[in-house]
């Protein structure tokens, strides 16, 4: 669990082609890529020469159980993940 400022999130290791879908959407609206989120999925998590199994991403918890994704910018429902940089 992270704390910050009243906020808490939870660290969820997931596995990325479960969570594609939630990548693509939040690069997509947060980050200036040069090639469609799909496309960037797809040399960070297929083709890289050692391709990582798990993603970890924020979760936003409220009094009681995790509830939406939430990026450490602050962004509600996104699920941004923790081991790559932050949008500029």
């Amino acid at each position: 669990m992270v704390v910050g400022r009243g906020i808490q999130h939870d660290v969820v290791a997931s596995d990325p082609e479960l969570v594609g879908p939630e990548l693509y959407r939040l690069w997509y609206e947060n980050l200036a890529l040069r090639t469609p989120p799909e496309a960037h999925f797809q040399r960070l998590y297929r083709d890289a020469p050692e391709p990582t199994s798990t993603v970890f991403l924020l979760r936003a918890r409220a009094h009681g159980p995790p509830r939406t994704a939430r990026s450490p910018c602050g962004v509600d429902e996104a699920a941004w993940p923790a081991n790559h940089a932050r949008p500029r």
